[in-house]
């Protein structure tokens, strides 16, 4: 049977759509039935997972973070800046999970030029680097993707913080089951792991 090219990229479409609502990923097999990636005792590269509703082909909009006292905050020094992390929640969004964190440069001179936020994590597209990891079920959750962008703050490059200032962040995951009450956050390029950070649904 002849099928013509757009009703093959109709077909994908629906099929691809299915597989999101259903909680599949994109990883491929070897996967738990909940689309997450089985940690398997290594670090994994980071994959994409399908975001079930509101990506709509396109970016996700970034909200503000919540507010209140911080899951843990630590300081370090990137590019003779004082820098501050703080990661400030882990949320239920819809049906993903919302990881907030808030960075600052702590630098007291106003003078100097603003600091890059792609310096972070040394390199550029660095946030959806980051894996939530389930170590009592051995799962990792990627960052989640909206269409063909990273559910998550992009643009690192583009985005400098003056001294004295914040920039929130934000990345969206798949929800892990409800039995999971706190999960690791895992910072890619040698920042320390969050350890058991709790989750609000």
């Amino acid at each position: 049977m002849f099928i013509n090219r757009k009703t093959l990229t109709s077909l994908t479409a629906a099929v691809l759509l299915a597989g999101a609502l259903a909680g599949c990923s994109a990883f491929g097999a070897g996967k738990d039935d909940d689309g997450a990636k089985p940690a398997a005792g290594s670090a994994a590269s980071p994959g994409a997972v399908q975001e079930p509703a509101g990506a709509a082909g396109g970016p996700v909009e970034e909200a503000g973070a919540a507010s209140g006292p911080v899951i843990k905050s630590f300081s370090f020094t990137k590019g003779e800046r004082p820098i501050q992390l703080d990661i400030v929640s882990l949320r239920a969004s819809g049906q993903l999970l919302r990881l907030d964190m808030r960075v600052t440069n702590k630098d007291d001179d106003p003078s100097v030029t603003g600091w890059q936020l792609a310096n972070l994590f040394d390199s550029y597209g660095p946030i959806k680097a980051i894996i939530l990891e389930d170590t009592k079920n051995l799962v990792q959750y990627p960052t989640a993707e909206a269409g063909n962008y990273c559910a998550c703050t992009r643009d690192e490059g583009g985005i400098f913080i003056k001294a004295g200032d914040s920039r929130d962040l934000y990345a969206l995951f798949k929800m892990p089951p409800a039995g999971v009450s706190s999960i690791d956050v895992v910072l890619p390029n040698g920042l320390p792991r969050i350890a058991a950070a709790p989750i609000t649904r």
